[in-house]
């Protein structure tokens, strides 16, 4: 539903800076996917399984995989208007999320565990960084704005 706006808005803009924030909710509870040909587990396989943090994670995982999906193709289009590039992915999440891997810790609820505060955060600029990087500190969300404006050259 993004994409192709973002598209046109990118070539409206011509030669000019753009800049496009996506918010999508995938993957995000109660993990609900559009399209069945994106599920890695079908609906009966979900049901069948017998406990809810393994219920919860293959829909998760559903979710997950519809995201990934997404981007992908956010990505081709980019590469299909000549924009990758010269485009800064900042691709990261809002929080962790848990599958019971300590008792009463599900979703994203109000513990320090790891799995609740641990987040993927990827740059990607093939120009800038041909060649993958990990940065091994601890970054946090409040770091993305000043780190994609240096990278940009803004002041």
């Amino acid at each position: 539903a993004y994409i192709a706006p973002a598209m046109k808005f990118i070539a409206d803009s011509k030669e000019k800076p753009w800049f496009i924030t996506f918010i999508p909710v995938m993957p995000h509870h109660p993990y609900t996917i559009p399209f069945a040909e994106y599920e890695l587990y079908s609906p009966a396989e979900i049901e069948a399984t017998p406990s809810r943090s393994e219920r919860l994670l293959k829909e998760y995982l559903n979710g997950l995989h519809y995201a990934d999906a997404t981007l992908g193709e956010l990505v081709r289009a980019l590469e299909n208007a000549n924009q990758l590039d010269d485009t800064l992915l900042c691709i990261f999440a809002d929080h962790g999320e848990a599958f019971y891997q300590h008792a009463g810790n599900y979703l994203h609820a109000l513990q320090l565990y790891e799995e609740n505060v641990a987040i993927p955060f990827i740059i990607y600029n093939r120009k800038l960084f041909p060649e993958k990087k990990v940065y091994p500190g601890i970054s946090r969300n409040i770091d993305v704005a000043p780190t994609a404006l240096d990278l940009a050259g803004i002041k």
